[in-house]
């Protein structure tokens, strides 16, 4: 069995290998999930995310998983990062989301999963007090 010695470079707990075989150490990130995500409106087909940040420099990154794809890395995130919009999904389709933060080795946990049907475009109300008057071969509305 392998263990971290003095000149290891260790992020995170150590897991120790499940057999006594010569087997690698594995990273298990030192943060928390981010919590309490949120979704609000955005433009049409868009949604904005945000959540409250784990607290550590440690974050390399955060990815998002839409629906029941992979998780994806959120371009240009940080350890400072704590919202996202979302763009192209389907308007007035529920959608579901889960974001986690990732370290320079291992991926954190995930947060809350949560449902959002986004919006579509807003449809004007019916026009008020609409009169049809009929003339020869046309209609005249006011």
């Amino acid at each position: 069995m392998r263990t971290a010695g003095q000149n290891d470079t260790v992020i995170g707990a150590v897991s120790p290998p499940e057999t006594e075989q010569d087997e690698p150490l594995t990273a298990t990130p030192l943060f928390m999930a981010p919590s309490n995500l949120i979704a609000a409106p955005g433009a049409t087909s868009q949604v904005t995310l945000s959540w409250d940040d784990p607290e550590t420099n440690a974050i390399s990154k955060y990815q998002l998983k839409i629906d029941s794809g992979a998780f994806t890395d959120i371009s240009g995130s940080g350890a400072t990062t704590t919202s996202h919009t979302v763009t192209g999904l389907t308007n007035y389709a529920p959608h579901t989301f889960t974001v986690r933060a990732y370290d320079s080795s291992a991926a954190g946990p995930s947060s809350e999963v949560i449902a959002y049907s986004v919006a579509g475009p807003t449809v004007p109300p019916p026009p008020d007090n609409l009169q049809a008057t009929p003339a020869d071969s046309q209609v005249t509305l006011t």
